[in-house]
């Protein structure tokens, strides 16, 4: 049976957006991660419950500790009530903690639904450049993104550095000095390049690349793909980033393991 570091990230799924969500291409779950002890999912697209039973080492939901939901969009949230669900028993045991945005809990665009709220020992609602915490985790929440919904990236310190997600966003220069403590970045990309859906509210990767030379991340590791990235191999434009920056650039692959 496979074994994993201390403290690490589980990338469960890697790829975003409807087209690559649609095909499963490759998996649009979210990320698993065990920092301090502590067992928390950080966002929860399709798939999630059932990457969580299939992976090594199989990841038991009845010992998540929490869950992040940094906005509402279908290809991070869709299992989070399956999630809750499963944390708590089906509600025989009140516990664990959700963080999510206002509007996923209240108003037209609310996805957790309601049956499931009391089974939680806590819901915490994310605001911009907050610090929070679950056991001996300590996060905070970045500015707001530009993402059309409340969306926001999260910093978690850890003693090894500042661990740091860019969720997904339009890029602005604010990103710059928002990030620039990350020890190790985690970069939703999901654009091939820049005339690859120029309307979309996501990064692509020569603005990836440009962020991630500002910044100069110990480690910076690309995910959640959209179809056109996927198609021109991730792996391989992870590498010439890598090589033009003369800094550690990967892309996280379904299943991958990341100590930390």
């Amino acid at each position: 049976m496979a074994t994993a570091p201390d403290n690490y990230i589980h990338f469960l799924g890697t790829a975003g957006a409807r087209w690559a969500m649609a095909t499963q291409i490759r998996s649009t779950a979210g990320m698993f991660l065990r920092l301090e002890g502590v067992n928390l999912l950080l966002d929860c697209g399709p798939g999630t419950l059932v990457r969580c039973a299939q992976v090594e080492p199989r990841i038991n939901l009845f010992e998540l500790d929490g869950i992040i939901l940094t906005h509402g969009h279908i290809d991070h949230s869709a299992d989070v009530n399956c999630l809750v669900d499963a944390m708590t028993g089906g509600g025989i045991w009140t516990r664990g903690a959700l963080f999510t945005q206002h509007e996923c809990l209240e108003g037209p665009h609310r996805v957790v639904l309601r049956y499931f709220r009391p089974f939680l020992e806590r819901i915490e609602t994310l605001t911009p450049s907050t610090p929070y915490s679950l056991g001996a985790v300590r996060f905070r929440t970045s500015l707001p993104h530009d993402h059309r919904v409340a969306t926001c990236g999260i910093h978690f310190e850890l003693p090894s550095g500042q661990l740091s997600f860019l969720i997904d966003t339009k890029y602005f220069e604010a990103l710059l000095e928002e990030y620039r403590q990350a020890e190790v970045l985690v970069v939703n990309v999901v654009r091939s390049n820049y005339d690859d859906a120029p309307h979309a509210l996501h990064l692509c990767m020569e603005e990836v690349q440009e962020l991630v030379g500002a910044i100069r991340p110990r480690k910076t590791i690309l995910t959640h793909f959209g179809m056109r990235l996927l198609e021109s191999d991730p792996e391989r434009r992870a590498k010439e980033m890598a090589d033009a920056l003369g800094l550690d650039v990967v892309a996280a692959h379904d299943g991958m393991i990341e100590a930390l």
